[in-house]
């Protein structure tokens, strides 16, 4: 018996879907918010990984999140 093995695509970040705001500038690998694509959702347990650039002196205000470490 052969195991295949596993496949990698590539997402550049050019290709991500993008969010701009004052002091943020996020590319999204995975489906979430207005961003949701169900084709995308397979992942396990890993839910969140984004490419945030902050700027400086700025930054997320402290808030919860449910079932996140």
């Amino acid at each position: 018996m052969s195991v295949s093995a596993p496949t990698i695509d590539v997402h550049r970040a050019d290709t991500r879907p993008r969010t701009r705001i004052d002091w943020l500038d996020s590319r999204h690998s995975f489906s979430f918010g207005r961003h949701y694509d169900p084709t995308n959702v397979g992942h396990g347990l890993l839910l969140v990984s984004n490419d945030d650039r902050v700027r400086a002196g700025t930054g997320f205000s402290t808030h919860p999140h449910r079932d996140m470490e």
